[in-house]
């Protein structure tokens, strides 16, 4: 495939695999010929994909608005505008993001477990939980709403049940950093050292594993 290739799929799918490489620079370049050939949502949204992943949350929210222009139905871009506001930590319009995402589709269980952690930041914890209680009705399997969860019932003192959710969340997927790191500080302020000290050399494994 060259510059002249008139099918902008075609560079659509070459940009979403090289984002998957973690190359970047290179797959946004491959949405810009997609959009330059045909402006749709599907590169728009992808584009800021990879701006988000460079931590480039204000212009990945540009992309997600030109996404959402296209198609106002677009859910992915929705949550994921919402998750660069929570990032940027401005968490009320994080939530109206991803209510808009939920309002499109009830059953896009990140969008619930997302929104969940938006509403924790805000020390909203009840509503919190509600909200990643329904992406687990949704997908019991989904480890980072049980470990979301888990975060949760930890910022209310709730460390048992804390380390269930972490433990479920690890068991759903062994190579998940997050509960790993969470399970640490929980079993830290419970006073048991060695396994806290055991859960975050876990977590320091998979950093190096995947860097």
């Amino acid at each position: 495939m060259d510059d002249s290739d008139p099918n902008y799929i075609s560079w659509i799918k070459k940009g979403v695999e090289l984002a998957k490489l973690k190359k970047y620079q290179e797959a946004m370049g491959c949405f810009d010929k997609a959009i330059a050939i045909e402006p749709n949502h599907v590169a728009w949204f992808n584009k800021g994909s990879c701006l988000e992943n460079l931590k480039k949350y204000e212009e990945a929210i540009n992309c997600y608005d030109k996404a959402t222009a296209i198609d106002p139905n677009y859910a992915f871009a929705w949550n994921n505008k919402g998750n660069c506001f929570d990032e940027l930590g401005i968490d009320e319009e994080a939530i109206k993001c991803h209510n808009r995402a939920i309002n499109i589709n009830p059953n896009y269980a990140n969008a619930w477990t997302n929104k969940g952690n938006a509403l924790r930041k805000l020390l909203e914890f009840e509503e919190a939980i509600k909200c990643h209680n329904r992406a687990l009705e949704i997908d019991p399997n989904h480890s980072r709403a049980w470990n979301n969860k888990g975060a949760t019932l930890a910022a209310l003192g709730k460390y048992n049940e804390a380390i269930e959710c972490f433990d479920v969340s690890i068991n759903i997927d062994q190579n998940y950093k997050e509960p790993w790191n969470n399970k640490g500080k929980v079993l830290h302020k419970l006073g048991r050292s060695e396994e806290a000290i055991r859960c975050f050399n876990r977590a320091k494994e998979l950093v190096s594993d995947r860097s």
